[in-house]
């Protein structure tokens, strides 16, 4: 029996640029947005971000803050920022993994188009915003 060493094989592929990962726990529901390192970098490699809501248009803003902002949520080293208590109130429900881009707006802020998520029961949902 003759046995080969194997080459270390990289089963990443290169970001397609700056976006976020929404998912969603099965069991509890609990919500994980995770931002891409193209993202983190357009952003200028923040400590920290926060989000503004636009809800005429269901798009979500990230933008570079400082970690002192109460609104600020600090990134991690794994990248999940735990934002169900954000959704909730926003109306804005995940069922499923998405990859979402975001364009660049400003010089420290992306947005990201959530139109396509479907709205969760709570008081601010799309129809209320309105």
């Amino acid at each position: 029996m003759a046995f080969t060493k194997m080459p270390k094989t990289y089963q990443k592929a290169p970001s397609a640029g700056p976006k976020i990962t929404l998912s969603s726990h099965p069991q509890h529901g609990s919500m994980k947005l995770a931002l891409s390192k193209a993202l983190v970098e357009m952003l200028g490699s923040p400590v920290a971000v926060h989000f503004e809501w636009d809800a005429d248009e269901y798009l979500l803003r990230i933008v570079a803050s400082s970690p002192d902002d109460p609104a600020a949520y600090k990134l991690p080293k794994n990248g999940y920022l735990s934002v169900t208590g954000l959704f909730r109130q926003l109306g804005v429900k995940v069922n499923e993994t998405m990859r979402i881009p975001v364009a660049k707006q400003g010089r420290l802020a992306g947005v990201a188009d959530l139109s396509d998520l479907p709205a969760a029961p709570t008081l601010l949902t799309r129809s209320a915003a309105a």
